[in-house]
Protein backbone atom coordinates (compact mmCIF):
# COMPACT_ATOMS: atom_id res chain seq x y z
CA UNK A 1 0.00 0.00 0.00
CA UNK A 2 0.86 3.74 -0.46
CA UNK A 3 1.34 6.35 2.07
CA UNK A 4 -2.49 7.83 -0.06
CA UNK A 5 -3.63 4.76 0.33
CA UNK A 6 -3.38 4.60 4.38
CA UNK A 7 -5.29 8.05 4.41
CA UNK A 8 -7.75 6.37 2.79
CA UNK A 9 -8.21 3.81 5.13
CA UNK A 10 -7.48 6.42 8.03
CA UNK A 11 -10.43 8.47 6.19
CA UNK A 12 -12.24 5.13 6.77
CA UNK A 13 -11.66 4.01 10.32
CA UNK A 14 -12.65 8.39 11.23
CA UNK A 15 -16.21 7.14 9.85
CA UNK A 16 -16.06 4.41 12.46
CA UNK A 17 -14.26 5.87 14.93
CA UNK A 18 -14.63 9.66 14.92
CA UNK A 19 -13.14 10.69 18.15
CA UNK A 20 -9.73 8.07 17.78
CA UNK A 21 -7.01 10.10 18.76
CA UNK A 22 -4.59 7.80 16.84
CA UNK A 23 -6.48 9.05 13.76
CA UNK A 24 -4.59 12.85 14.65
CA UNK A 25 -1.03 11.68 15.00
CA UNK A 26 1.40 11.90 11.93
CA UNK A 27 3.65 9.04 13.66
CA UNK A 28 0.82 6.86 13.77
CA UNK A 29 -0.10 6.53 10.06
CA UNK A 30 3.83 6.98 9.20
CA UNK A 31 3.97 3.39 11.31
CA UNK A 32 0.94 2.01 9.58
CA UNK A 33 2.33 2.98 5.71
CA UNK A 34 5.30 0.78 7.19
CA UNK A 35 3.19 -2.03 8.14
CA UNK A 36 0.76 -2.08 5.38
CA UNK A 37 3.36 -1.92 2.84
CA UNK A 38 3.00 -4.93 1.51
CA UNK A 39 -0.72 -5.46 1.58
CA UNK A 40 -2.83 -4.33 -0.72
CA UNK A 41 -5.28 -1.60 0.09
CA UNK A 42 -8.79 -3.17 -1.13
CA UNK A 43 -7.63 -6.42 1.51
CA UNK A 44 -6.91 -3.89 3.86
CA UNK A 45 -10.06 -1.96 3.66
CA UNK A 46 -11.97 -5.03 3.94
CA UNK A 47 -10.04 -5.94 7.08
CA UNK A 48 -10.47 -2.59 8.53
CA UNK A 49 -14.43 -3.18 7.98
CA UNK A 50 -14.52 -6.30 8.86
CA UNK A 51 -12.74 -5.19 11.96
CA UNK A 52 -15.07 -2.35 12.58
CA UNK A 53 -18.20 -4.34 12.71
CA UNK A 54 -17.22 -6.36 15.71
CA UNK A 55 -15.21 -3.91 17.87
CA UNK A 56 -15.82 -0.69 19.29
CA UNK A 57 -11.91 0.26 19.39
CA UNK A 58 -9.67 1.88 17.10
CA UNK A 59 -7.70 -1.20 15.87
CA UNK A 60 -3.82 -1.82 16.28
CA UNK A 61 -2.43 -2.00 12.37
CA UNK A 62 -2.03 -6.23 13.47
CA UNK A 63 -5.73 -6.26 13.72
CA UNK A 64 -5.86 -5.17 10.34
CA UNK A 65 -2.74 -7.38 9.01
CA UNK A 66 -3.57 -10.42 10.86
CA UNK A 67 -5.30 -12.56 8.34
CA UNK A 68 -3.54 -11.18 5.45
CA UNK A 69 -2.01 -12.27 2.48
CA UNK A 70 1.67 -10.39 1.27
CA UNK A 71 2.01 -8.95 -1.85
CA UNK A 72 5.16 -9.15 -2.78
CA UNK A 73 6.35 -5.35 -2.56
CA UNK A 74 8.36 -4.18 -5.73
CA UNK A 75 12.19 -3.60 -5.07
CA UNK A 76 12.78 0.52 -4.68
CA UNK A 77 15.33 2.13 -3.13
CA UNK A 78 15.02 3.86 0.31
CA UNK A 79 12.38 6.69 0.06
CA UNK A 80 11.79 9.62 1.79
CA UNK A 81 8.64 11.86 2.48
CA UNK A 82 8.26 15.22 2.93
CA UNK A 83 4.94 14.53 5.20
CA UNK A 84 7.06 12.10 7.26
CA UNK A 85 10.94 12.25 6.65
CA UNK A 86 12.74 9.52 5.63
CA UNK A 87 11.48 6.60 7.22
CA UNK A 88 13.35 3.87 5.39
CA UNK A 89 15.70 3.02 8.09
CA UNK A 90 12.77 2.12 10.07
CA UNK A 91 11.73 -1.01 7.46
CA UNK A 92 14.06 -3.51 9.51
CA UNK A 93 12.13 -2.77 12.84
CA UNK A 94 9.05 -3.26 11.30
CA UNK A 95 10.00 -6.20 10.10
CA UNK A 96 11.50 -7.14 13.05
CA UNK A 97 8.65 -6.33 15.27
CA UNK A 98 6.45 -9.05 12.47
CA UNK A 99 8.76 -11.56 12.87
CA UNK A 100 8.10 -11.48 17.06
CA UNK A 101 4.48 -11.38 16.60
CA UNK A 102 4.43 -14.09 13.81
CA UNK A 103 6.62 -16.50 16.40
CA UNK A 104 4.03 -15.02 19.50
CA UNK A 105 0.88 -16.31 17.35
CA UNK A 106 2.79 -19.65 17.13
CA UNK A 107 3.23 -20.12 20.55
CA UNK A 108 0.02 -19.19 22.18
CA UNK A 109 -1.60 -21.46 18.85
CA UNK A 110 1.29 -24.44 19.84
CA UNK A 111 -0.39 -24.13 23.70
CA UNK A 112 -3.80 -24.35 21.82
CA UNK A 113 -4.99 -20.58 23.03
CA UNK A 114 -5.98 -18.10 20.19
CA UNK A 115 -4.09 -14.69 20.68
CA UNK A 116 -5.15 -11.84 22.23
CA UNK A 117 -6.16 -10.33 18.16
CA UNK A 118 -7.97 -13.60 17.76
CA UNK A 119 -9.55 -13.06 21.08
CA UNK A 120 -10.91 -9.90 20.73
CA UNK A 121 -12.64 -10.73 17.49
CA UNK A 122 -14.18 -13.26 19.23
CA UNK A 123 -15.65 -11.00 21.65
CA UNK A 124 -13.33 -11.69 24.40
CA UNK A 125 -11.90 -9.42 26.88
CA UNK A 126 -8.25 -8.99 28.16
CA UNK A 127 -8.44 -10.57 31.19
CA UNK A 128 -10.64 -13.49 30.31
CA UNK A 129 -7.83 -14.10 27.61
CA UNK A 130 -5.04 -13.49 30.19
CA UNK A 131 -6.64 -16.41 32.43
CA UNK A 132 -6.33 -18.61 29.27
CA UNK A 133 -2.81 -17.80 28.82
CA UNK A 134 -2.23 -18.52 32.37
CA UNK A 135 -3.98 -21.67 32.56
CA UNK A 136 -2.36 -22.68 29.43
CA UNK A 137 1.29 -21.64 30.96
CA UNK A 138 1.59 -19.14 28.05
Amino acid sequence: MQKSEVESLFNLLEQFYPNAKQLCSKTVQAAWVLALEPYAYEDAKAAAIAYARKNKFFPDVADITGGLSHVEPEAEEAKSDPAFGDYSCMKKHVAALRDVVTALDARYHAAGVVTLREARAQGMGYDKWAELCRNAGV
